[in-house]
Protein backbone atom coordinates (compact mmCIF):
# COMPACT_ATOMS: atom_id res chain seq x y z
CA UNK A 1 0.00 0.00 0.00
CA UNK A 2 1.29 3.38 -1.22
CA UNK A 3 1.19 6.70 0.56
CA UNK A 4 1.33 8.97 -2.09
CA UNK A 5 -0.20 12.15 -0.20
CA UNK A 6 2.77 12.51 1.65
CA UNK A 7 5.28 12.87 -1.33
CA UNK A 8 7.37 15.74 -0.72
CA UNK A 9 8.62 17.65 -3.99
CA UNK A 10 9.65 20.65 -2.38
CA UNK A 11 11.54 19.74 0.29
CA UNK A 12 15.17 21.46 1.62
CA UNK A 13 15.87 18.27 2.57
CA UNK A 14 16.88 15.87 -0.12
CA UNK A 15 16.05 12.29 1.48
CA UNK A 16 12.71 13.50 3.04
CA UNK A 17 11.13 11.01 0.81
CA UNK A 18 13.30 8.13 1.42
CA UNK A 19 14.59 5.74 4.44
CA UNK A 20 18.43 4.30 3.89
CA UNK A 21 18.39 0.70 4.84
CA UNK A 22 21.54 -1.62 4.84
CA UNK A 23 24.63 -1.52 2.34
CA UNK A 24 24.38 -3.11 -0.16
CA UNK A 25 27.61 -2.37 -2.47
CA UNK A 26 30.62 -0.67 -2.14
CA UNK A 27 32.63 1.30 -4.48
CA UNK A 28 35.77 3.67 -5.33
CA UNK A 29 33.71 7.22 -4.10
CA UNK A 30 31.36 5.60 -1.93
CA UNK A 31 28.41 2.82 -0.66
CA UNK A 32 25.41 1.74 -2.23
CA UNK A 33 22.27 1.17 -0.07
CA UNK A 34 19.29 -0.64 -0.52
CA UNK A 35 16.52 2.20 0.42
CA UNK A 36 12.93 3.05 0.79
CA UNK A 37 10.75 5.04 -1.11
CA UNK A 38 8.26 6.49 1.52
CA UNK A 39 5.40 7.44 -0.76
CA UNK A 40 5.36 4.13 -2.98
CA UNK A 41 6.59 2.07 0.11
CA UNK A 42 9.08 0.38 -2.94
CA UNK A 43 13.04 -0.33 -2.93
CA UNK A 44 15.11 1.97 -4.59
CA UNK A 45 19.04 2.04 -4.98
CA UNK A 46 21.03 4.59 -3.18
CA UNK A 47 24.41 5.17 -4.52
CA UNK A 48 26.21 8.00 -1.75
CA UNK A 49 29.29 9.52 -3.15
CA UNK A 50 31.06 11.40 -0.71
CA UNK A 51 32.54 15.08 -1.94
CA UNK A 52 35.47 14.87 -0.07
CA UNK A 53 36.82 11.44 -1.74
CA UNK A 54 36.99 12.85 -4.81
CA UNK A 55 39.72 14.57 -5.13
CA UNK A 56 41.38 14.58 -8.77
CA UNK A 57 39.58 16.09 -11.48
CA UNK A 58 39.79 13.44 -13.39
CA UNK A 59 37.79 11.54 -11.04
CA UNK A 60 35.29 14.38 -11.20
CA UNK A 61 35.23 14.59 -14.36
CA UNK A 62 34.17 10.25 -14.91
CA UNK A 63 31.69 11.09 -11.73
CA UNK A 64 30.34 13.90 -14.09
CA UNK A 65 30.06 11.55 -17.36
CA UNK A 66 28.60 8.85 -15.54
CA UNK A 67 25.79 10.97 -14.29
CA UNK A 68 25.30 12.12 -17.62
CA UNK A 69 25.36 9.02 -19.92
CA UNK A 70 22.38 7.55 -16.98
CA UNK A 71 20.21 10.84 -17.19
CA UNK A 72 20.65 9.95 -21.30
CA UNK A 73 19.06 5.93 -20.67
CA UNK A 74 15.66 4.77 -20.54
CA UNK A 75 15.79 1.22 -21.77
CA UNK A 76 14.00 -2.28 -19.64
CA UNK A 77 17.46 -3.49 -20.27
CA UNK A 78 19.18 -0.53 -18.39
CA UNK A 79 19.31 -0.08 -14.50
CA UNK A 80 17.43 3.26 -14.85
CA UNK A 81 18.26 6.49 -12.70
CA UNK A 82 15.55 8.12 -10.80
CA UNK A 83 16.76 11.08 -9.30
CA UNK A 84 19.81 13.41 -8.79
CA UNK A 85 19.99 14.80 -4.85
CA UNK A 86 22.83 17.07 -3.40
CA UNK A 87 23.85 17.87 0.10
CA UNK A 88 27.05 19.85 0.95
CA UNK A 89 29.19 16.68 1.42
CA UNK A 90 27.69 14.05 -0.29
CA UNK A 91 25.94 13.59 -3.83
CA UNK A 92 22.79 10.73 -3.65
CA UNK A 93 21.97 8.77 -7.24
CA UNK A 94 18.63 7.38 -6.92
CA UNK A 95 18.46 4.56 -9.00
CA UNK A 96 16.51 1.02 -9.80
CA UNK A 97 16.53 -1.62 -7.55
CA UNK A 98 17.04 -5.12 -8.88
CA UNK A 99 16.45 -7.78 -6.12
CA UNK A 100 17.88 -10.84 -7.83
CA UNK A 101 21.69 -10.75 -7.85
CA UNK A 102 24.54 -10.83 -10.47
CA UNK A 103 24.83 -12.85 -13.14
CA UNK A 104 28.30 -13.73 -12.06
CA UNK A 105 26.28 -14.95 -8.83
CA UNK A 106 24.01 -16.70 -10.54
CA UNK A 107 26.21 -18.47 -13.00
CA UNK A 108 28.53 -19.58 -9.85
CA UNK A 109 25.19 -21.17 -8.47
CA UNK A 110 24.35 -23.13 -11.44
CA UNK A 111 27.95 -23.66 -12.47
CA UNK A 112 26.68 -23.48 -16.16
CA UNK A 113 23.33 -22.45 -17.55
CA UNK A 114 21.51 -24.22 -20.19
CA UNK A 115 22.03 -22.83 -24.04
CA UNK A 116 18.27 -21.87 -24.18
CA UNK A 117 18.54 -19.43 -20.68
CA UNK A 118 21.89 -17.93 -22.09
CA UNK A 119 20.54 -16.99 -25.33
CA UNK A 120 17.49 -15.29 -23.67
CA UNK A 121 19.86 -13.47 -21.32
CA UNK A 122 21.99 -12.75 -24.09
CA UNK A 123 19.39 -11.65 -26.56
CA UNK A 124 19.12 -9.18 -23.86
CA UNK A 125 22.67 -7.72 -23.59
CA UNK A 126 22.29 -7.22 -27.02
CA UNK A 127 19.35 -5.28 -26.75
CA UNK A 128 21.24 -3.20 -24.46
CA UNK A 129 24.14 -2.89 -26.74
CA UNK A 130 22.03 -1.88 -29.17
CA UNK A 131 20.43 0.85 -27.74
CA UNK A 132 23.70 2.14 -25.80
CA UNK A 133 25.85 2.44 -29.22
CA UNK A 134 22.41 4.27 -31.08
CA UNK A 135 23.23 7.42 -28.35
CA UNK A 136 27.00 6.13 -29.89
CA UNK A 137 27.27 5.19 -25.99
CA UNK A 138 30.03 2.33 -24.94
CA UNK A 139 29.75 1.26 -22.06
CA UNK A 140 33.81 -0.59 -22.13
CA UNK A 141 33.11 -2.59 -18.41
CA UNK A 142 30.60 -5.39 -19.25
CA UNK A 143 30.96 -8.32 -17.36
CA UNK A 144 29.24 -11.10 -15.37
CA UNK A 145 29.00 -8.81 -12.23
CA UNK A 146 28.17 -5.60 -13.89
CA UNK A 147 24.92 -7.60 -15.42
CA UNK A 148 21.95 -7.93 -12.63
CA UNK A 149 18.64 -9.91 -13.11
CA UNK A 150 15.29 -9.76 -11.87
CA UNK A 151 12.43 -12.07 -12.90
CA UNK A 152 14.38 -13.35 -16.32
CA UNK A 153 15.20 -9.38 -16.94
CA UNK A 154 18.65 -8.36 -17.45
CA UNK A 155 19.97 -4.97 -15.95
CA UNK A 156 23.47 -3.74 -17.26
CA UNK A 157 24.59 -1.28 -13.74
CA UNK A 158 27.55 0.18 -13.75
CA UNK A 159 28.60 3.18 -16.34
CA UNK A 160 31.54 4.62 -14.60
CA UNK A 161 33.86 3.64 -17.70
CA UNK A 162 31.39 4.55 -20.31
CA UNK A 163 31.40 7.24 -22.47
CA UNK A 164 30.25 8.94 -25.10
CA UNK A 165 32.01 8.83 -28.88
CA UNK A 166 31.89 10.58 -31.74
CA UNK A 167 35.10 8.25 -33.54
CA UNK A 168 37.39 5.59 -32.55
CA UNK A 169 38.29 5.74 -28.69
CA UNK A 170 41.89 4.71 -27.42
CA UNK A 171 41.79 4.87 -23.48
CA UNK A 172 42.17 0.82 -22.88
CA UNK A 173 40.08 0.09 -20.04
CA UNK A 174 37.63 -2.30 -17.92
CA UNK A 175 38.20 -6.10 -16.98
CA UNK A 176 41.05 -7.58 -18.54
CA UNK A 177 39.48 -11.05 -19.31
CA UNK A 178 36.67 -9.19 -21.03
CA UNK A 179 38.45 -7.01 -23.37
CA UNK A 180 39.30 -7.09 -26.78
CA UNK A 181 42.56 -8.18 -28.72
CA UNK A 182 42.71 -4.32 -30.06
CA UNK A 183 41.95 -2.53 -26.54
CA UNK A 184 45.06 -4.70 -24.93
CA UNK A 185 47.24 -4.21 -27.80
CA UNK A 186 46.95 -0.26 -26.83
CA UNK A 187 45.46 0.74 -30.78
CA UNK A 188 42.27 2.73 -31.11
CA UNK A 189 39.33 0.88 -30.72
CA UNK A 190 35.68 1.07 -31.89
CA UNK A 191 33.58 0.94 -28.98
CA UNK A 192 30.62 -1.20 -30.44
CA UNK A 193 33.42 -3.83 -31.29
CA UNK A 194 34.57 -3.90 -28.25
CA UNK A 195 31.30 -4.52 -26.32
CA UNK A 196 30.39 -7.18 -28.58
CA UNK A 197 33.75 -8.92 -27.85
CA UNK A 198 32.79 -8.91 -24.53
CA UNK A 199 29.48 -10.10 -24.79
CA UNK A 200 30.66 -12.82 -26.37
CA UNK A 201 33.02 -13.77 -23.39
CA UNK A 202 29.90 -13.54 -20.99
CA UNK A 203 28.17 -15.72 -23.78
CA UNK A 204 31.12 -18.48 -23.17
CA UNK A 205 30.61 -17.69 -19.59
CA UNK A 206 27.14 -18.64 -19.40
CA UNK A 207 27.34 -21.72 -21.03
CA UNK A 208 30.75 -23.10 -19.41
CA UNK A 209 30.93 -21.45 -16.43
CA UNK A 210 34.31 -19.97 -17.00
CA UNK A 211 36.03 -17.26 -19.43
CA UNK A 212 37.83 -18.39 -22.24
CA UNK A 213 40.89 -16.65 -21.85
CA UNK A 214 42.59 -16.76 -18.04
CA UNK A 215 46.33 -16.51 -17.07
CA UNK A 216 47.41 -15.07 -12.81
CA UNK A 217 49.84 -13.09 -15.31
CA UNK A 218 48.65 -10.43 -17.17
CA UNK A 219 51.25 -9.95 -19.91
CA UNK A 220 50.40 -14.00 -20.85
CA UNK A 221 46.61 -13.17 -20.54
CA UNK A 222 47.15 -10.60 -22.84
CA UNK A 223 49.02 -12.44 -25.51
CA UNK A 224 46.48 -15.51 -25.48
CA UNK A 225 43.41 -12.87 -26.33
CA UNK A 226 45.65 -11.60 -28.80
CA UNK A 227 46.90 -14.66 -30.40
CA UNK A 228 44.98 -17.80 -28.62
CA UNK A 229 41.87 -19.60 -29.76
CA UNK A 230 38.97 -20.67 -27.41
CA UNK A 231 38.46 -24.12 -25.97
CA UNK A 232 35.15 -25.66 -27.76
CA UNK A 233 33.51 -27.77 -24.68
CA UNK A 234 31.84 -30.61 -26.06
CA UNK A 235 28.95 -29.75 -24.95
CA UNK A 236 28.81 -26.69 -26.87
CA UNK A 237 26.11 -27.58 -30.08
CA UNK A 238 27.96 -26.27 -33.41
CA UNK A 239 25.10 -23.21 -33.52
CA UNK A 240 26.59 -21.76 -30.29
CA UNK A 241 30.21 -22.52 -31.42
CA UNK A 242 30.00 -20.94 -35.20
CA UNK A 243 27.98 -17.80 -32.62
CA UNK A 244 31.19 -17.77 -30.50
CA UNK A 245 33.17 -17.72 -33.79
CA UNK A 246 31.64 -14.69 -34.94
CA UNK A 247 31.68 -12.55 -31.70
CA UNK A 248 35.26 -13.48 -30.17
CA UNK A 249 36.92 -12.85 -34.20
CA UNK A 250 40.81 -11.12 -33.45
CA UNK A 251 39.82 -8.95 -36.40
CA UNK A 252 37.02 -6.32 -34.92
CA UNK A 253 35.98 -5.53 -38.62
CA UNK A 254 35.56 -9.68 -39.24
CA UNK A 255 33.70 -9.52 -36.04
CA UNK A 256 29.66 -9.94 -36.47
CA UNK A 257 27.50 -6.86 -36.43
CA UNK A 258 24.33 -6.39 -34.06
CA UNK A 259 22.45 -7.29 -36.96
CA UNK A 260 23.94 -10.21 -38.13
CA UNK A 261 24.07 -11.14 -34.19
CA UNK A 262 20.12 -11.06 -34.17
CA UNK A 263 19.98 -12.76 -37.10
CA UNK A 264 21.91 -15.81 -36.18
CA UNK A 265 19.33 -18.88 -35.14
CA UNK A 266 20.87 -19.06 -31.76
CA UNK A 267 19.60 -15.69 -31.14
CA UNK A 268 16.55 -14.41 -33.55
CA UNK A 269 14.25 -16.91 -31.63
CA UNK A 270 14.55 -14.54 -28.93
CA UNK A 271 15.00 -11.28 -30.39
CA UNK A 272 12.56 -8.82 -28.94
CA UNK A 273 11.02 -11.36 -26.19
CA UNK A 274 11.48 -8.82 -23.70
CA UNK A 275 7.77 -7.88 -22.05
CA UNK A 276 8.11 -4.45 -20.98
CA UNK A 277 4.19 -3.87 -20.03
CA UNK A 278 3.89 0.08 -20.85
CA UNK A 279 7.36 0.70 -19.47
CA UNK A 280 7.74 3.13 -22.30
CA UNK A 281 4.27 4.15 -22.17
CA UNK A 282 2.43 6.93 -20.10
CA UNK A 283 -0.05 4.88 -17.30
CA UNK A 284 -2.88 7.09 -17.62
CA UNK A 285 -4.03 5.27 -14.42
CA UNK A 286 -0.87 6.46 -12.52
CA UNK A 287 -1.04 9.95 -13.60
CA UNK A 288 -4.97 10.13 -12.37
CA UNK A 289 -3.44 8.91 -9.08
CA UNK A 290 -0.65 11.64 -8.97
CA UNK A 291 -3.12 14.49 -10.25
CA UNK A 292 -5.23 13.44 -7.26
CA UNK A 293 -2.48 14.65 -4.23
CA UNK A 294 -2.69 17.35 -6.39
CA UNK A 295 -0.21 17.51 -9.50
CA UNK A 296 -0.46 19.13 -12.76
CA UNK A 297 -1.42 15.57 -15.50
CA UNK A 298 -0.11 17.84 -18.19
CA UNK A 299 3.02 18.98 -16.81
CA UNK A 300 3.54 15.26 -15.71
CA UNK A 301 3.39 14.04 -18.54
CA UNK A 302 5.46 16.32 -20.25
CA UNK A 303 8.19 16.18 -17.69
CA UNK A 304 8.17 11.84 -17.79
CA UNK A 305 8.19 12.01 -21.53
CA UNK A 306 11.53 14.61 -21.26
CA UNK A 307 12.63 12.02 -18.92
CA UNK A 308 13.69 14.57 -16.06
CA UNK A 309 14.70 13.15 -12.64
CA UNK A 310 12.79 14.71 -10.06
CA UNK A 311 10.05 13.24 -6.86
CA UNK A 312 7.26 13.08 -9.19
CA UNK A 313 8.68 11.29 -12.31
CA UNK A 314 10.35 8.85 -9.63
CA UNK A 315 6.99 8.12 -7.75
CA UNK A 316 5.57 7.67 -11.47
CA UNK A 317 8.32 5.07 -12.40
CA UNK A 318 8.33 3.17 -9.28
CA UNK A 319 4.00 2.76 -9.56
CA UNK A 320 4.64 1.67 -13.21
CA UNK A 321 7.32 -0.86 -12.48
CA UNK A 322 5.64 -2.67 -9.60
CA UNK A 323 2.42 -2.54 -10.90
CA UNK A 324 0.46 -5.66 -12.58
CA UNK A 325 1.02 -5.36 -16.18
CA UNK A 326 -1.95 -4.02 -17.79
CA UNK A 327 -1.27 -6.04 -21.30
CA UNK A 328 0.47 -9.49 -20.81
CA UNK A 329 0.95 -10.11 -24.77
CA UNK A 330 2.19 -6.46 -25.88
CA UNK A 331 5.69 -6.82 -26.90
CA UNK A 332 7.70 -3.92 -28.68
CA UNK A 333 10.76 -3.28 -29.66
CA UNK A 334 12.74 -2.21 -26.56
CA UNK A 335 15.48 0.14 -28.65
CA UNK A 336 12.57 2.49 -29.71
CA UNK A 337 12.47 5.85 -28.23
CA UNK A 338 10.44 7.24 -25.11
CA UNK A 339 8.41 9.77 -27.90
CA UNK A 340 7.51 6.75 -30.00
CA UNK A 341 5.43 4.60 -28.10
CA UNK A 342 1.50 5.84 -27.53
CA UNK A 343 -0.76 4.53 -25.03
CA UNK A 344 -2.78 1.47 -26.96
CA UNK A 345 -6.51 2.07 -26.21
CA UNK A 346 -7.74 -0.20 -23.67
CA UNK A 347 -10.88 -1.49 -24.84
CA UNK A 348 -10.67 -1.50 -28.90
CA UNK A 349 -14.10 -0.28 -29.90
CA UNK A 350 -12.91 1.88 -33.26
CA UNK A 351 -13.85 0.57 -36.59
CA UNK A 352 -11.11 -0.20 -39.41
CA UNK A 353 -11.12 2.33 -42.08
CA UNK A 354 -12.14 0.37 -45.41
CA UNK A 355 -9.16 -0.76 -47.62
CA UNK A 356 -8.71 2.17 -49.79
CA UNK A 357 -8.08 4.17 -47.04
CA UNK A 358 -5.92 1.96 -45.19
CA UNK A 359 -4.20 1.32 -48.81
CA UNK A 360 -4.00 4.71 -48.80
CA UNK A 361 -2.64 5.69 -45.45
CA UNK A 362 -0.20 2.88 -45.33
CA UNK A 363 1.36 3.74 -48.74
CA UNK A 364 3.91 6.93 -47.69
CA UNK A 365 5.27 3.74 -45.15
CA UNK A 366 6.62 1.65 -47.80
CA UNK A 367 10.17 0.45 -47.74
CA UNK A 368 10.32 2.38 -44.38
CA UNK A 369 12.39 0.65 -41.98
CA UNK A 370 11.88 2.79 -39.17
CA UNK A 371 8.24 2.42 -39.29
CA UNK A 372 6.16 -0.79 -38.58
CA UNK A 373 2.91 -1.15 -37.16
CA UNK A 374 1.32 -3.91 -34.94
CA UNK A 375 -2.10 -5.28 -36.27
CA UNK A 376 -4.26 -6.81 -33.76
CA UNK A 377 -6.95 -9.45 -34.47
CA UNK A 378 -7.37 -11.23 -31.45
CA UNK A 379 -4.30 -13.42 -30.90
CA UNK A 380 -1.37 -13.21 -29.05
CA UNK A 381 0.19 -10.53 -31.07
CA UNK A 382 4.02 -11.00 -30.93
CA UNK A 383 6.78 -9.13 -32.55
CA UNK A 384 8.09 -12.76 -34.03
CA UNK A 385 4.84 -12.94 -35.87
CA UNK A 386 4.74 -9.06 -37.50
CA UNK A 387 4.43 -8.88 -40.96
CA UNK A 388 8.37 -8.17 -42.35
CA UNK A 389 7.29 -4.95 -44.41
CA UNK A 390 4.57 -2.82 -45.19
CA UNK A 391 3.70 -4.56 -48.96
CA UNK A 392 3.61 -7.55 -47.41
CA UNK A 393 1.17 -6.54 -45.03
CA UNK A 394 -0.90 -5.09 -47.95
CA UNK A 395 -0.52 -8.40 -49.94
CA UNK A 396 -1.57 -10.39 -47.11
CA UNK A 397 -4.87 -8.07 -46.49
CA UNK A 398 -5.95 -8.26 -50.05
CA UNK A 399 -5.17 -12.42 -50.15
CA UNK A 400 -7.72 -11.86 -47.01
CA UNK A 401 -10.16 -10.60 -49.39
CA UNK A 402 -9.96 -13.06 -51.99
CA UNK A 403 -9.67 -16.05 -50.17
CA UNK A 404 -13.22 -14.95 -48.88
CA UNK A 405 -14.32 -14.21 -52.35
CA UNK A 406 -13.48 -18.05 -53.73
CA UNK A 407 -15.13 -19.28 -50.64
CA UNK A 408 -18.73 -17.62 -51.37
CA UNK A 409 -18.08 -18.60 -55.49
CA UNK A 410 -17.18 -22.49 -53.84
CA UNK A 411 -20.93 -21.86 -51.60
CA UNK A 412 -21.99 -20.52 -54.35
CA UNK A 413 -21.64 -23.17 -56.93
CA UNK A 414 -22.31 -26.49 -54.82
CA UNK A 415 -25.42 -24.98 -53.88
CA UNK A 416 -26.14 -23.93 -57.52
CA UNK A 417 -27.35 -20.41 -56.46
CA UNK A 418 -27.48 -17.44 -59.48
CA UNK A 419 -26.51 -14.84 -57.14
CA UNK A 420 -22.95 -14.05 -55.77
CA UNK A 421 -22.96 -14.20 -52.18
CA UNK A 422 -21.01 -10.98 -50.26
CA UNK A 423 -18.25 -11.46 -47.96
CA UNK A 424 -19.79 -9.74 -44.29
CA UNK A 425 -19.26 -6.24 -43.74
CA UNK A 426 -18.97 -6.80 -39.86
CA UNK A 427 -16.06 -3.99 -38.70
CA UNK A 428 -12.77 -5.33 -37.91
CA UNK A 429 -11.54 -4.17 -34.53
CA UNK A 430 -7.56 -2.95 -34.52
CA UNK A 431 -4.97 -1.13 -33.08
CA UNK A 432 -2.01 0.30 -35.08
CA UNK A 433 1.23 1.79 -33.15
CA UNK A 434 4.26 3.37 -34.88
CA UNK A 435 7.70 2.28 -33.43
CA UNK A 436 10.75 3.84 -34.16
CA UNK A 437 13.63 1.36 -35.08
CA UNK A 438 16.71 3.03 -34.93
CA UNK A 439 19.21 -0.29 -35.84
CA UNK A 440 22.98 0.00 -35.77
CA UNK A 441 24.29 -1.73 -38.71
Amino acid sequence: MNNLQYLNHNTSNPLDNYIIEQSIGKGTFGKVYRGLHKPTQQFVAIKILEKSRIEQPADFTRIQREIHILRKLRHPNIVQLYEILESDTKIYLIMEFVSGGELFQHIVKNKRLSENEAAALFSQIIEAIEYLHSLKIAHRDLKPENLLLENNTLKVVDFGLSNIYSDLLSTPCGSPCYAAPEMVSGIQYSGIKTDIWASGIILYAMLCGYVPFEDSNTRKLYEKIKYSDFQRPSHLSPQVIDLLQGLLNKNPLNRLSIAKIKMHPFVSKYSYSVQIHRTLAINSNIIKQLQAIGIDSQKCREMIINNKHNPITTTYHLLNKYQKPVLQNQRVRTHQSIKSVVDKPSSSNERRPNSSIYHNKTKSYENNFNTAMIMNRGYDNRISERPKSTERRLCTENDRWERIKTQYETKENSQRKTHMSKPSKSPVMYAEYKLKTARIM
